[in-house]
């Protein structure tokens, strides 16, 4: 972290002549230099906005989060730091671009046909296993919930 090594050297030394160090120390560490974007996006607030601003990211029409409030809604309009976005419930809600994120649902496939032509056979869902069972004679579903008995539905 460039900025954090600058403060521990004496004010004499010009920004050039600093950056020179930094990277002779860095390159003696054999430390290569990396984005602080893909391991911490919280906290790296300007490549935040730079990939806001060029629409990689938080586009109309996405689902999002405010981590803040938990409200998740539809991005409706975009402002310069801000986006504003709407709920299902038709709350709108305004929030900074960093304290927003993606909003994760869940699929859950538990019909035995995926599309009415073909049957559901994803790994890991309650379909597959319901074909399972239909193709063994003899079989029957009991207990297979037994872990997500107490998941909240």
């Amino acid at each position: 972290d460039f900025k954090r090594f600058r403060e521990g050297l004496p004010p004499e030394f010009s920004r050039k002549k600093a950056m020179e160090l930094y990277d002779s120390v860095r390159s003696s560490m054999n430390i290569k230099e990396n984005k602080v974007w893909q391991i911490a996006p919280k906290y790296d607030f300007q490549t935040l906005r730079e990939e806001y601003v060029s629409k990689n990211i938080f586009n109309v029409g996405d689902l999002v989060e405010n981590v803040n409030t938990g409200l998740i809604g539809r991005i409706i309009r975009r402002g310069t730091n801000y986006l504003i976005c709407v709920t299902e419930d038709n709350i709108m809600f305004k929030s900074w671009i960093k304290d927003i994120a993606e909003a994760y649902t869940e699929k859950i496939m538990n019909r035995k046909m995926r599309t009415p032509k073909k049957p559901n056979t994803l790994f890991g869902t309650g379909g597959r296993t319901k074909n399972a069972i239909d193709a063994v004679p003899g079989q029957t579903q009991k207990g297979l919930d037994f872990i997500n008995k107490y998941r909240k539905k």
